[in-house]
């Protein structure tokens, strides 16, 4: 007997039955005492053999995330007065330590601290919170939603980790420390064209794992810089300019501090995609 539950996870060869307000309800052969259960998920067994109860999960390779991952991501981010939203626009489910939940409203959580960088994840709980410490790619305790780096209590850079649950945290962590972002070769574009105070950059498409952003023709930049005293960054948005000017003369990261470059000197700038 071979039904479709959630994911498509098939028991073979046990009766199965299913109750409202049970779910699954598995029974053993007879004479046996225990129910083995080796269902596959994604090419990993989530459900661990020969236990019972409800600590059957294994959090690295049972579903993790965003149900059918891009496609569900329907919640938009929104940042005002030190607090960051995921603003309800449909229902969208998201998995934790194997167990399926749906969210139906707005999600809030305050970022305290300027110039600070935030992980913000859903805990056991569904619980939005924000956190300086940054997360383990095989976190069993939390699922990803966010970064966010609050500049000030009106700005922030909000960069989307929404991973779908279609790779494992083993798979996910490895892709994260070995590939990182990638540009979406096959769609072409992002590239620039650049005069001495303009510059357009074609539309394209890049990849964060299992996530694609795409990227609209550019003309204006989020333009990064260090803090007064190189201890942290700040940023401004909506630049034509790709670097910083005072009056006609470019200026330069001089140990922190926005300087006046030399006649004769030259400067370098870097222009790069992000998911925020």
């Amino acid at each position: 007997m071979s039904p479709e539950y959630k994911n498509s996870q098939t028991f073979i060869d046990r009766p199965l039955t299913y109750k409202a307000g049970a779910g699954i309800v598995l029974t053993p052969r007879p004479g046996e005492g225990v129910v083995e259960i080796s269902t596959l998920y994604g090419g990993g067994a989530f459900l661990q053999v020969g236990q019972s109860g409800t600590d059957i999960l294994d959090p690295t390779v049972s579903p993790f995330g965003y149900k059918h991952g891009v496609e569900d991501r329907t919640a938009t981010f929104s940042y005002a007065a030190g607090v960051l939203t995921v603003t309800y626009v449909s229902d969208w489910d998201w998995w934790y330590q194997g167990k399926m939940t749906t969210v139906y409203a707005n999600k809030t959580v305050a970022l305290g601290t300027d110039r600070t960088l935030y992980y913000v994840y859903l805990d056991i709980d569904g619980t939005l919170t924000a956190t300086t410490t940054e997360w383990e790619q095989d976190s069993s305790t939390q699922v990803f939603i966010a970064t966010a780096y609050r500049v000030s209590a009106s700005l922030a850079a909000i960069g989307d980790e929404r991973h779908g649950e279609s790779i494992s945290r083993t798979t996910h962590e490895w892709a994260h420390k070995t590939l990182g972002a990638r540009y979406d070769s096959e769609a072409g574009g992002l590239t620039g064209t650049f005069g001495n105070t303009t510059f357009s950059i074609t539309a394209g498409a890049i990849y964060d794992e299992d996530l694609k952003h795409t990227i609209g023709a550019q003309t204006i930049c989020r333009r990064w810089y260090r803090y007064t005293g190189a201890a942290s960054m700040t940023f401004v948005d909506d630049q034509t300019v790709l670097y910083s000017l005072n009056g006609s003369n470019i200026q330069y990261d001089n140990a922190g501090t926005l300087t006046d470059a030399s006649n004769n000197y030259y400067v370098n700038h870097y222009v790069y995609a992000t998911m925020t």
